[in-house]
């Protein structure tokens, strides 16, 4: 991966409160599975794609995952933190870490992993000189994931079309986008990166989807992280 897209942004700030029954005693991101957290999980898959450097978008209410990770990785793994003092809205967050990412940078979930090659995504953003990329996953939805609209060309016509029970493509988490995207928003109001910054875009004519034949897991819910534990022993 070229050093100058080589930045990933994970978010990794929320109250994590759908967890919260499986008192878990960790923020989400740090959620064992198997003999590790989720998070380096996650960092590992990542690197094995030659990216090495991360940013967390933590919260000052998860200031463990900084803790627990501070001797975790090897020295060709940079990771770095943006710290909210409170969980304010993913928009806020990527705006508050601007200044660790390079022009064009990874945005991921802290609570998803998948199967795929992030770097498809790359070139698909390169490509199509889009403002913003999605990877999307063709999935049965059972109506927890919004469905992502896209006409032939992939650009993205709605990113959060009503939630259905049919089969669809929706969000893998994996999202590249350019820093210029977020010009004029500032610290002081709780944004939604999907709702107040991203919808602008696709407003715009500027997001695109790139399919993907890959999958996606996320431990957001007890039922789906018990899931992700299973497969991931």
């Amino acid at each position: 991966v070229e050093e100058n897209m080589n930045n990933v942004l994970i978010l990794a700030g929320g109250l994590g409160s759908r967890l919260r029954s499986l008192h878990l005693g960790v923020s989400k991101p740090l959620a064992p599975i198997g003999n590790r957290s989720f998070l380096e999980w996650q960092i590992q898959y990542l690197h094995s794609y030659g990216f090495s450097n991360f940013i967390l978008a933590i919260s000052k209410s998860s200031l463990d995952i900084r803790d627990k990770l501070r001797y975790i990785f090897p020295q060709r793994i940079k990771v770095r933190y943006s710290v909210d003092p409170i969980p304010i809205g993913t928009g806020t967050a990527v705006v508050r870490a601007l200044p660790y990412m390079s022009k064009t940078f990874f945005v991921i979930n802290g609570d998803t992993m998948f199967s795929f090659d992030p770097r498809l995504v790359l070139r698909q953003h390169e490509y199509t000189k889009a403002l913003a990329t999605v990877a999307v996953v063709r999935k049965k939805n059972n109506g927890r994931y919004s469905n992502v609209v896209f006409n032939q060309m992939k650009k993205v016509l709605d990113l959060s079309s009503a939630k259905t029970n049919g089969t669809g493509y929706v969000s893998s988490g994996v999202l590249v986008v350019e820093k210029s995207v977020f010009k004029g928003y500032t610290l002081h109001h709780g944004y939604s990166l999907k709702k107040d910054i991203l919808s602008k875009v696709v407003s715009h004519g500027k997001m695109y989807a790139q399919p993907i034949h890959g999958k996606f897991w996320d431990i957001g819910t007890p039922n789906s992280y018990r899931y992700f534990k299973k497969i991931k022993r």
